[in-house]
């Protein structure tokens, strides 16, 4: 497994925090989670899940604020390397400052960096939004796993 930062990037109010927050929700539901560490709980979060995968110990860093200057995205994205985070899943912007921080923090930190995106529609985004984090997971499991 390489470590791995997948980025959800999309404008503001696109549903990036509500399929991050999903994506925890469905993470701790496949997985066995031996240890979370919240340290920022409300509408965004940002938290580190350890999961066991195929007998492996896995760290999952999950952040879902990626508004600019909102607080210091590089900060955040270094306190997920010092934790040894196999594996990020944050949001970021279409492009600018959160584009450049991701992009600069995996390549000095040697992490494969995806970038996706949250479906949009004007009818029932909640339905949408879950869709979309059980996508984030099989992207996870198939690409960051291999399985």
């Amino acid at each position: 497994m390489q470590n791995t930062i997948i980025a959800l990037q999309g404008k503001s109010y696109t549903g990036k925090t509500s399929t991050i927050r999903e994506f925890r929700n469905i993470l701790k539901e496949a997985y066995s989670v031996f240890n979370e560490q919240v340290f920022e709980e409300n509408k965004d979060i940002k938290t580190i899940i350890e999961i066991t995968h195929n007998g492996e110990k896995v760290k999952i860093g999950i952040e879902s604020m990626g508004d600019p200057y909102s607080r210091l995205v590089t900060e955040k994205l270094k306190d997920f390397i010092s934790a040894k985070c196999d594996i990020i899943i944050c949001a970021c912007r279409t492009s600018g400052m959160t584009v450049n921080v991701i992009n600069q923090v995996a390549s000095e930190n040697q992490y494969n960096l995806i970038f996706t995106s949250p479906y949009i529609s004007n009818n029932n985004q909640d339905a949408l939004n879950e869709l979309r984090a059980q996508h984030l997971l099989n992207l996870v499991e198939k690409h960051v796993f291999n399985d």
